[in-house]
């Protein structure tokens, strides 16, 4: 299996693939959330959702991608990798990410996880290591045109 991968002339190591919480009988635990009155939703909130961890994960910063089969599907940065792919970022989504000032980026790439995990899709994640996190996360979307960044949806 590769463990690397080459991205627009920078190294990403594989973190490993997602592993989504299953039930005792083996099924993907999928949750969604009943928001209260009057409270506004973000474009992303009606998932379903899912939870998954990775072990291990550094708490620093760069730029990470999601693997689709044999594409990447979305890049994005961060401060702290831990935290942004732990149980307050993109592995677990809380209520309040779905308000509409909320983390709809959260909800928006946990629910395409869910749902092409569901399809049958291996999705691995990789990251590079950098704090000049910002301009290679631009050079890597406008080189690739993944299809999750943005407002596009497939």
């Amino acid at each position: 299996m590769q463990t690397d991968e080459q991205i627009g002339g920078r190294r990403f190591d594989l973190i490993g693939a997602f592993h989504l919480q299953t039930d005792s009988a083996g099924q993907i635990v999928e949750y969604t959330h009943q928001l209260p009155v009057g409270i506004r939703a973000n474009l992303h909130a009606a998932g379903p959702f899912c939870n998954f961890k990775f072990k291990g994960l550094p708490a620093t910063s760069g730029v990470y991608a999601v693997k689709m089969n044999n594409d990447f599907r979305y890049v994005g940065l961060c401060v702290n990798l831990r935290n942004r792919f732990g149980s307050r970022g993109y592995g677990s989504i809380a209520p309040r990410n779905c308000h509409h000032d909320g983390q709809a980026t959260n909800c928006k790439i946990n629910a395409l996880i869910l749902s092409q995990a569901k399809a049958g899709h291996a999705i691995s994640l990789y990251f590079h290591e950098t704090p000049d996190y910002k301009q290679v996360e631009k050079e890597l979307i406008n080189l690739l045109k993944t299809p999750w960044n943005g407002r596009q949806r497939s």
